[in-house]
Parts: C-alpha cells; structure tokens; sequence
C-alpha cells in the first residue's frame, strides 16, 4: 500500500484520534436530581447488603420523582417519569406497593421487563440492548432511570473484570449524558467488613470507579433497627451527609437531621468502637476477670489457649487486657529451661520471687 502524507505513520486505513481542544468546550454547571447527592446525566451507585433497604430507598427516590416531593433534606424535587429496571421484585406484589406507600405517580412510572430480538421477548442485558435502552429513555421522556441490581444485567461480562465491566459502563455513562437522565443503579456489598466501603462493592471496583456518585446503605451500630444513607464518594462536589430512615408496614420514612460521621465508621461492622466490636470486647473483658480472678498468676500461653478455646480472638484478647490493665510478669517453667509470660489482674499482687509456671497450658477453656 503506498503511503499518504497525511497519515505518515500508515495508510488512511489507520485508527484515527478522536481529539477535542478543551477551548472548544463550553463549561457547565453540574444539573442535580437529588441536590448534592444524586447527579443528572452521570451515574449513580448505592450498594449495601441484602435486606437493608436498597430497593425501599429507590422505590422513595423513584416515587418522590414522579411527583416532584422534595427530598428528605428539604432541597426541591423536579418532577419527571421514571424508567424502572428491577430483576429481584416482582412488579404486582412489591415494587407497586412500594410506590403506593411512599405516595408515588404509578402513571409515570415505567418497567423496561425485556426486549423483543426477532420476534421474541428476551431479557434486556446492557451487553446487547443498550439502543433498546435509549430508545425506552427516549418514549418514556426518563429523567430518573433505576436498574436494581446492576449486576442482573451485565450479559455475558464478567462482574469481576475491570476492562469488561468498564467497556460495559462507559456506552452506559455516555448515555446518561447525551439523555441529561440520571441513572442509579444497585449492587450488593461484599461479606469482608475489614475492607474499606469502596472496595466491598461486588465484582470489579470499575463498578465504583464508573459512578461519579456512590451511597452505602447499612444498620446503625447503635440502633439496628434504623438504617443509615451514606455518601461514600462525590466527584462532583463535597460528600453529603448521613441521613437515617426505618423501614416498617407504612413504609420508608427518613429523618430530618443530618448524622455525623464517617461512612467506613457507621457501617463498617468490625471497625473499633461499632456495636460488633463493643460486643466481642465485652466478651472478652468477661473472660479474661474469669481467667484471672481464681487462677491468680496465669501464663500467658495458657490464657491465649483457654481465649481461643471460647471463641475470643487474640486481637481482642489483647484490647480486652488493655482495658483491664492486666499486669505482666516473666518466670520460669517448672523443667527451668525456659522463662514465659503471665498475667495477673491489677489488684492480684505479683510474686517478689520468680515464680515456677508449668511447662504448658493444661486448664480447659473458661466457660462463658
């Protein structure tokens, strides 16, 4: 093939760079469904385990769209019609009621349940029916479309590659904005409570990294019965606050009151000081005034054995023999070749002599 002068490096077959001079591009302000929370023509991710409340919260944000009811913090509600994508509910005996409890428009309110590929009615996936999408947008007049959960419609991708999962979103995001709708969309976290909120969403962290808005949805550690609504990332401004909302047979209802606080710390559930953690240091306060009130002076081999005998991780143990200010001394086994650690609770004296401990731990476990 012979070379051309305006492609020096090939023919005019070659990929050509799609470039835009930003002098070109006009600013604009960012347009918000949910002031400060959920954006217009971007999207929006809420994650959180089964059961507490995802799909309750969309069926608010869905219905408070279809009416135009101002949002929980007060700021204003444009109305518009909904696009409703929901793979776990059924249509008549769930999502409905929903709405009609939190006093939703059913009439602006509309379910894309498949499509029709040649005749036949298939399940929408984002793989392939991403025109069958724009085109349900576009019939609808959607300025809020919710798809719950995410991960129902992904195709053939596999969830947990990041360059399927971000080849799959980026068609979807352009969308969102070429539509101005906003798209928010649901996925379940991950059961690895040590990893930070961002990273417990499930499948790839493209997920995350996709969406300019990210809500976690959790129990309080104080109140379980009261669920906690936080913004754990905001690439268009500031992370909103917390706001708590019960869930009963009348519906959702949010408090008014922002909460303060960090979202790996209201939901995190074994991050120090939430109710998991205060309950596995109770417990292990308990055992150790057990171990240590009859027993007098106890190796610590012997308290770390009797510990994992009842359940007591040693990481706790440790946090329980700070809080109880356990002294620690050394002395040697009973054969003498060899010194070892014990405890003894603060008001127990320690030996002036080296005591003789035995060689290894012999009690039982403490029973709580």
């Amino acid at each position: 093939m012979s070379r051309d002068d305006d492609y020096p490096f090939g023919t005019e077959q070659v990929t050509r760079p799609l470039i835009t001079c930003l002098a070109d591009v006009s600013a604009e302000a960012v347009t918000w469904l949910w002031p400060g929370r959920i954006p217009k023509g971007k999207l929006t991710l809420i994650v959180g385990d089964p059961g507490v409340g995802k799909s309750t919260v969309t069926a608010d944000i869905a219905a408070r769209t279809s009416r135009g009811t101002s949002w929980p913090d007060g700021t204003g509600c444009d109305d518009g019609p909904v696009l409703w994508l929901s793979a776990e509910d059924g249509l008549a005996d769930t999502v409905r009621p929903r709405i009609d409890r939190q006093q939703g428009a059913p009439g602006r309110i509309h379910v894309l349940r498949a499509v029709h590929n040649a005749g036949i009615e298939v399940p929408f996936t984002l793989e392939h029916d991403l025109p069958a999408f724009e085109a349900a947008l576009i019939t609808t007049k959607a300025q809020l479309a919710i798809i719950d959960p995410l991960s129902a419609y992904l195709g053939e991708r596999d969830s947990f590659k990041d360059s399927a999962i971000r080849g799959l979103l980026a068609p979807l995001a352009a969308l969102a904005e070429a539509r101005r709708v906003a798209i928010v969309s649901v996925l379940h976290l991950t059961k690895d409570a040590q990893r930070k909120l961002l990273h417990r969403a499930s499948g790839s962290i493209a997920f995350v990294a996709a969406a300019r808005s990210v809500f976690a949805i959790g129990e309080d550690p104080e109140q379980p019965e009261r669920r906690l609504f936080v913004a754990v990332k905001n690439n268009l401004g500031p992370l909103a606050p917390a706001l708590g909302f019960k869930i009963d047979d009348h519906g959702l209802s949010w408090e008014s009151t922002p909460i303060a606080g960090a979202a790996d710390h209201l939901l995190a559930a074994d991050v120090p000081g939430t109710r998991t953690e205060r309950r596995e240091l109770d417990a292990a306060i308990k055992f150790l005034e057990i171990e240590l009130t009859d027993g007098g002076i106890v190796p610590s081999l012997r308290v770390e054995k009797d510990a994992r005998a009842n359940g007591v991780a040693l990481r706790t143990l440790w946090r329980a023999k700070t809080k109880l200010n356990v002294k620690t001394g050394r002395g040697k086994t009973a054969d003498g070749k060899r010194y070892c650690w014990y405890w003894a609770l603060p008001g127990d004296p320690l030996p002036r002599a080296e005591p003789t401990l035995p060689a290894e731990p012999t009690l039982p476990g403490v029973p709580l």
